[in-house]
């Protein structure tokens, strides 16, 4: 009976991978195939998506095997205790399971650490320092991280206690396991925000920025030109208080998107404007006490919670990014008035994306760096991010 569910978990999940194209997040696609096969119950669901996620996680491991065979292999190295999949797949698995990971792979010998993690000869020096641990890293999945806003830590706190929610409380950070269903229970954005440990990290960042602007009775004019979901404002505007926000993006369907979670955040007073920063600003003027850039980059820093995408990453994809993000910057610096301050984001990994975008602000635009800094998450199970603080020349 087991075997039979077993055989059937393994080729379901063969098939899924065979036939995801990575056009979308992997929990949208496998869910859509679930929808679709009301089948499958939930113990059967979540053994399923929990093999296919593993076989992303692997990265480039286990070339040479065959695809069932790779799941299996995958399923092993991610695993921490015994179980009885794992001894269907491998009954001396069972026996060495709680090895590290690192002597897991070292079992295959044509395995090798760096074969999990893309172009892990391009990473930022304080990450290439720590190389192996950050890739291993990607063989789990991070944690659940909420930033409570202020004034609702006590609301929030008797909630997630009266439903009997395990937490750790770092300041204004909890830390939850990363399958905790929270919808229910606290009101997100009004009470807290879903926000990585390394971006909530960033708003120290941001804070210290602030002081250095010399800001009117309205509060210092700040941009935040990637906005996508406006993560970066809402930290923004708890850190600092008092702004005049612009908020943009690439599309209208986004910016409609962070208006309905500004409406539930209580943000009312802010500008917002679509806008293609590939491309020069029509009519952009220096304006601007702060820009906060949070550009769009290989996300390589996320690959943790997003393992797929590491799996379909290619490095024609990084130039194009690396090339983008050059663009962004060439083209937001006019709108920033002498002497204030460019934040520089990203959830990148790798060197060009990061110190390289700094060199070339340095180099083109006569900036002057304050503070960079990789953002190491992974030991927290966080994610991995890039910050720079920079000041326009006067």
């Amino acid at each position: 009976m087991l075997n039979g569910r077993f055989w059937s978990y393994l080729n379901t999940a063969t098939a899924l991978i065979e036939a995801y194209e990575g056009d979308i997040p992997f929990h949208h696609y496998i869910k859509q195939h679930f929808r679709e096969n009301s089948k499958y119950g939930s113990r059967d669901r979540k053994q399923i998506s929990a093999l296919c996620y593993s076989y992303f996680r692997a990265g480039r491991l286990f070339l040479d095997q065959s695809l069932p065979d790779r799941i299996k292999s995958a399923w092993f190295i991610c695993s921490v205790e015994p179980g009885e999949l794992l001894a269907f797949f491998n009954a001396e698995w069972n026996d060495t399971v709680t090895l590290s990971p690192a002597e897991k792979i070292r079992i295959f010998n044509s395995a090798s650490i760096k074969d999990i993690f893309p172009f892990s000869d391009q990473l930022s020096k304080n990450i290439a320092d720590v190389k192996d641990a950050f890739i291993l890293s990607h063989l789990r999945q991070p944690n659940l991280f909420l930033r409570m806003r202020p004034g609702r830590e006590a609301t929030i706190l008797y909630k997630l206690k009266k439903a009997n929610i395990s937490f750790e409380e770092e300041g204004s950070t909890l830390v939850l396991a990363n399958n905790t269903d929270i919808s229910s229970i606290i009101d997100t954005d009004r009470e807290v925000v879903i926000q990585d440990l390394s971006s909530q990290l960033t708003g120290e960042i941001i804070k210290v920025a602030a002081t250095m602007i010399k800001s009117e009775m309205k509060g210092p004019k700040i941009w935040d030109c990637c906005a996508a979901s406006g993560g970066k404002s809402l930290l923004a505007i708890d850190t600092i208080g008092n702004i005049e926000l612009t908020v943009s993006d690439i599309r209208k369907s986004i910016l409609e998107n962070l208006q309905e979670r500004f409406n539930k955040a209580g943000v009312r007073t802010y500008q917002s404007m679509v806008a293609d920063l590939s491309k020069p600003v029509k009519g952009v003027r220096p304006q601007f006490d702060m820009i906060i850039a949070d550009v769009p980059c290989s996300g390589s820093g996320t690959w943790g919670r997003n393992p797929e995408e590491m799996h379909f990453f290619h490095k024609e994809k990084l130039a194009e990014y690396i090339a983008l993000q050059q663009q962004i910057i060439s083209n937001t610096v006019p709108a920033l008035l002498p002497g204030g301050q460019y934040l520089y984001f990203t959830c990148s990994v790798y060197e060009e994306e990061n110190e390289g975008a700094v060199d070339y602000m340095v180099k083109n635009f006569g900036y002057h760096l304050n503070r960079m800094e990789n953002i190491i998450g992974f030991d927290k199970r966080a994610d991995t991010m890039f910050a720079a603080w920079l000041t326009a020349p006067m």
